[in-house]
């Protein structure tokens, strides 16, 4: 019995060693997608700042087609998130005559650290492991 549960412990630590990192990237990239949605659900962006209205009143993005934009990818050493339409990017950063509406944590504003994503993609890894170890 005991050679049994030493036999098991060691196949789940070469999953873990060979495996790792790429299914801690595909859950991060998971979080990513999670908070993106929260995001635009609460119309906040990711250090916890409201989403200006439109110029009409109406929420940013009711039609849904800047957050459809987003794309998340993973590989075994990343995760990312990225939107194909061109002017998302402006709303990101904001202009003269656009409101800033940060969908995505950014260096300019502290980055994760201070985003509210943080935790969330922080705890992953820890997550992972124990889902293995079960």
């Amino acid at each position: 019995m005991i050679t049994s549960n030493i036999k098991t412990i060691i196949g789940k630590y070469k999953l873990l060693r060979r495996d790792l990192t790429a299914m801690v990237m595909k859950e991060e990239a998971k979080v990513m997608e999670e908070m993106l949605k929260k995001g635009f659900k609460d119309q906040v962006d990711p250090y916890g700042q409201k989403w200006d209205k439109n110029s009409d009143g109406s929420k940013f993005d009711r039609n849904g087609a800047i957050q459809k934009s987003f794309k998340i990818s993973y590989a075994r050493n990343f995760a990312k998130i990225e939107s194909d339409l061109e002017f998302t990017k402006y709303h990101q950063t904001g202009t003269k005559r656009l409101p800033q509406r940060k969908m995505v944590p950014d260096s300019s504003s502290g980055g994760l650290e201070h985003s509210t994503w943080q935790a969330p993609i922080h705890g992953v890894l820890s997550k992972v492991v124990e889902r293995i170890m079960k």
